[in-house]
């Protein structure tokens, strides 16, 4: 039975990181951050240059904030990252440049500042140049501000910037970039706008590869692997870690995560469940079997051995109890109802099962699995919707999941993937209920 006095505890509690992102934001309001110290360790090892995807609200940006406080530093300037031992913050401070390409996305409207390259405002690549230069002047690394009178400033930044890198120390850097692949999935872009958008991606990335011996590492988060390729050859110095098993839980969180450091917040959940049904049944045990049957099973390791919650699922189920289960990490994604419909029809294709038998594998508990080569899963972004792989997609979304992996003997394997839990079922049997999906 749940003690009397914890809903005075709950009030004392600290409240839960529903729509916090930063690190400093974490530090001001005390609420849990969930830190991954091993998993951090592993993935900061080697330098290079990596790729990281997870679905949406699975804590990506958080990641790289929590990095950037490391680097720039140290784990010793907060009590918050006590239990992070290890990595190579702990013998320098490094130059960080953070940023992050679904904002250089977003519309602007503000003058051009004397970092621009001869291009108006609100246009991408003047927006895209501009915001690389400014960060990183902001961290230490400034290119040359004057120039002749009709320097070509969309052609010299690249040289200018790479002779401003040349200039620093080895090893001596650190870039992070969240959603990498945000200019080349913008929504109406013309196939024109996709061409430029690839050219200034594959140019900055082959910028940032002939430096590379300046960076102490680079990590790029994102739903889809870029696939980029200039004249020059492919960028091929990217590597994918999405699948690596001992990053499997970088993100999310997990049973052992749920049941000690979020323990407090599982006890408040069942008595103020107690208190809304007027009953004695919910106990601390009973809620976390509840979370375990509804909102468990997300996996993103290629052996299928992970097991991970959404965070912003359980946050949200936690500060709301008695409003239930709910689950879907691209329930903002306006494009759903069609991606859900793509998958259906190219299922029926694949398989020779009917539209509704391939709608009902993801919405069924005990329907089969879908079978995808690990490969295709590492996708770049599709740029014409005809050629849009739904299973992929839906995937990278969160809707399906990982549930059982097999590895091949020569390398690769197989991965078998179905809805991500019950309440993801719930969500979408809601949202295909009206729709017909062979329309």
């Amino acid at each position: 039975m749940i003690e009397k006095h914890a809903a005075a505890a709950l009030s004392a509690l600290p409240p839960l990181p529903l729509g916090l992102t930063e690190f400093a934001d974490f530090e001001k309001t005390r609420a849990p951050l969930l830190i991954k110290a091993d998993a951090l360790t592993t993935l900061t090892r080697w330098c290079g240059t990596w790729f990281l995807s997870r679905p949406p609200h699975f804590g990506k940006t958080t990641l790289l904030s929590v990095l950037e406080t490391l680097f720039s530093r140290g784990p010793q300037c907060s009590p918050l990252l006590q239990f992070v031992t290890t990595g190579p913050w702990m013998e320098r401070r490094f130059k960080v440049i953070r940023l992050d390409f679904a904002k250089i996305c977003a519309p602007d409207t503000a003058s051009v500042s004397a970092l621009t390259p001869a291009a108006a405002p609100g246009n991408f690549a003047g927006r895209f140049v501009r915001t690389i230069l400014e960060t990183f002047a902001r961290a230490g690394v400034t290119v040359t501000k004057t120039w002749p009178e009709g320097t070509d400033r969309s052609v010299s930044w690249f040289f200018e910037l790479q002779d401003a890198l040349q200039k620093q120390p080895g090893i001596s850097l650190v870039l992070l970039i969240d959603n990498v692949d945000a200019p080349l999935t913008a929504a109406g872009l013309t196939a024109a706008e996709l061409k430029e958008r690839r050219n200034l991606l594959e140019t900055f990335f082959m910028l940032q590869k002939s430096c590379e011996s300046k960076f102490r590492f680079t990590l790029l988060t994102g739903l889809h692997s870029l696939g980029l390729s200039t004249e020059f050859g492919p960028v091929d110095h990217i590597d994918d870690c999405t699948f690596d098993l001992p990053l499997g839980a970088i993100t999310g969180i997990t049973q052992q995560e749920l049941e000690t450091c979020l323990r407090p917040y599982i006890r408040a959940a069942a008595h103020r469940l107690n208190e809304m049904q007027q009953t004695g049944r919910w106990t601390e045990q009973s809620v976390l079997e509840a979370i375990k049957e509804h909102l468990s099973g997300y996996c993103f390791d290629s052996h299928g051995r992970s097991r991970v919650y959404c965070p912003q699922d359980v946050f949200c189920f936690l500060q709301n109890p008695e409003d239930g289960f709910k689950s879907c990490p691209a329930g903002d994604c306006k494009a759903l109802p069609e991606l859900i419909s793509l998958f259906a029809r190219q299922k029926a294709r694949h398989d020779g099962s009917t539209v509704q038998e391939a709608l009902s594998a993801l919405t069924l508990p005990d329907s089969a699995l879908c079978e995808i080569d690990d490969e295709s899963l590492e996708m770049e972004p599709a740029p014409a919707p005809g050629r849009v792989d739904a299973l992929s997609c839906l995937y990278r979304l969160g809707i399906l999941t990982i549930k059982q992996a097999e590895r091949f003997e020569m390398g690769g394997g197989m991965l078998y993937l179905t809805a991500a839990n019950n309440a993801v079922r719930t969500a979408l049997a809601a949202l295909t209920a009206h729709k017909n999906p062979a329309g």
